[in-house]
């Protein structure tokens, strides 16, 4: 029989199997410790966006962390090493010891942007007091200026005990209502432990194993997937920050400790104490100076995904929803007005760090607070920048 008429499709059937192979290859995720798009874009996981389902947001949000903080006391603003209620045995050992790699790359983002300051540090402001007697801080002069920052006040001032602080991130102007409030971090202090983790130098492959003292209610999906899957550090950081999910915290807190995360807050040039739970109260200044760090950390490829994972939120009906740039931010929501947050780094022509903390009763969908208060500090910055 004579095959000749074949030997072009033999050919080109040969042809596309060493072409599939080569393309195989080449796009399985790597082994290397740091954050990859393999890792982030695995098709074994969930792609998340702005986009959800109500029922589930219902479900997983609705109940922000208020399984952990369900016995949340005054105690905690006291440095309390309570547990709040988790049944999750915290070790202490863990300490924060920032890698020369890491270091290296920030000293690197110095360079190329010799702008940004090391460390969060504000300019001497004074206070102002609104005609409707709200007061407010700011380092600003402008009579117009200073116009806008007040009906930001008066804006504030409606919603319960509600905060906000704005910056661009060199720190020219700032302005901040409500600053000696006191909240529950909630969950925003999520993003803070997720860098402490990355900056440590921890092996982000390593394999964690969720046991049933892991599993709590509230957000996240890590609470119906089967006792004894693992994760790696990787993925739980993932989960933690785009799900905020409960159990994942709970996971990397037991392996990493509170013991770190104190003497990373502390190389920040700021006197934060999480207790054992990972939960505590906080002042807006010192939640502003953990996303400013964060904000510098983009420049490290762990710290380009970390913004990845804060940009990929699933739920982003807050500030992401009150401005027309990209924003990657860490929310909170505790039931019976305990908390309702959030915070961010909004990528305007002169990015800033805003954020906005309240003590509003209501649900995940009660957000026009967000998006007044949002609207009117996006304007803010656009009138104090040279940049648009």
């Amino acid at each position: 029989m004579n095959y000749k008429h074949l030997r072009p499709f033999i050919f080109l059937s040969l042809f596309f199997v060493l072409l599939f192979s080569s393309c195989f290859s080449e796009n399985q995720p790597s082994s290397t410790d740091d954050f990859t798009s393999a890792e982030v874009d695995d098709s074994s996981e969930i792609l998340y966006s702005s986009a959800f389902d109500t029922e589930s947001i219902e479900e997983e949000l609705t109940s922000e962390a208020i399984s952990e903080n369900n016995d949340f006391s005054s105690e905690a603003s006291k440095d309390s090493e309570e547990s709040n209620g988790e049944s999750v045995d915290i070790s202490e050992e863990s300490s924060f010891e920032e890698k020369s790699e890491a270091s290296s790359e920030s000293e690197d983002a110095s360079n190329e942007n010799p702008e940004l300051n090391e460390v969060f540090t504000e300019p001497l402001g004074e206070i102002h007091t609104t005609k409707n007697g709200n007061v407010f801080e700011t380092n600003c002069k402008d009579e117009e200026i200073l116009k806008l920052m007040s009906e930001i006040a008066d804006t504030a001032s409606k919603y319960n005990k509600a905060t906000v602080y704005y910056t661009d991130v060199y720190q020219k102007y700032y302005f901040a209502f409500g600053a000696d409030n006191v909240h529950n971090t909630a969950s925003t202090i999520k993003a803070p432990y997720a860098t402490y983790i990355l900056k440590s130098g921890a092996d982000l492959s390593e394999k964690l194993t969720m046991e049933q003292r892991h599993v709590f209610t509230g957000s996240g999906v890590l609470k119906n997937m089967e006792i004894g899957t693992e994760f790696t550090v990787s993925e739980l950081i993932r989960y933690m920050i785009t799900r905020s999910d409960n159990t994942a915290y709970a996971m990397l807190l037991e392996r990493f400790g509170t013991k770190g995360f104190r003497d990373y807050s502390s190389s920040l040039g700021i006197d934060f104490k999480i207790p054992s739970g990972g939960y505590t109260t906080c002042k807006i200044k010192e939640m502003a100076t953990f996303l400013f760090d964060i904000y510098k950390y983009e420049s490290t490829e762990r710290g380009k995904t970390l913004i990845k994972h804060m940009k990929n939120c699933s739920y982003s009906l807050q500030l992401p929803k009150a401005v027309s740039h990209s924003v990657a931010h860490k929310f909170g929501f505790i039931y019976e007005g305990k908390a309702f947050h959030d915070m961010g780094i909004v990528y305007a022509p002169t990015p800033y760090i805003e954020l906005i903390f309240t003590k509003i009763d209501g649900t995940v969908y009660d957000t026009k607070a967000f998006l007044e208060i949002g609207k009117l500090v996006e304007e803010l910055n656009k009138a104090l920048s040279d940049e648009y």
